[in-house]
């Protein structure tokens, strides 16, 4: 629960942050390889940090991530963007030995590179990424093919 409390402190910290983007921040639904809420929020116009908290492995997952935001081109309010940061993750596994209920933690590296478009007329954003990511204790192993869907509400 502190860990849930201290993630939430620090999404929301982005929003008494100073942003020059077309909005300051967004907080909203993600679902794909993990399934939970996604919030982002501007330091500048180009940057901007990602936080996820998401169900994956019998248990839930914290990811952070450092986001540069760059202009497609043709719509200012379509952009791409990339970044990486880190997650944790605390899950349940059966011990095949002992066949009792364990709990492991997990951590890992992330890579990012995706789209988003906001919309003008209402307070929407929606935005498709490939998060491969790279575990080092815990559940390990390597998921290149992790990525979501995020629709989330835009704070301007």
């Amino acid at each position: 629960m502190k860990r849930l409390i201290l993630l939430v402190s620090l999404l929301f910290t982005g929003l008494l942050l100073s942003a020059q983007s077309d909005y300051n921040g967004a907080f909203g639904l993600r679902a794909g390889s993990g399934f939970g809420l996604s919030g982002k929020f501007f330091l500048n116009r180009d940057l901007a940090l990602e936080g996820h908290f998401t169900s994956r492995r019998r248990g839930y997952e914290l990811t952070a991530l450092g986001l540069k935001h760059r202009d497609i081109g043709w719509h200012r309010d379509f952009n791409w963007f990339y970044g990486g940061g880190a997650h944790v993750g605390f899950s349940e596994y059966t011990d095949t030995e002992s066949g009792l209920d364990r709990t492991q933690t997990t951590v890992g590296i992330d890579g990012m590179i995706g789209a988003e478009y906001t919309f003008q007329p209402i307070p929407l954003n929606i935005a498709l990424d490939f998060k491969p990511e790279i575990n080092f204790s815990g559940a390990s192993g390597v998921c290149l093919l992790c990525g979501a869907l995020s629709v989330r509400y835009v704070f301007k």
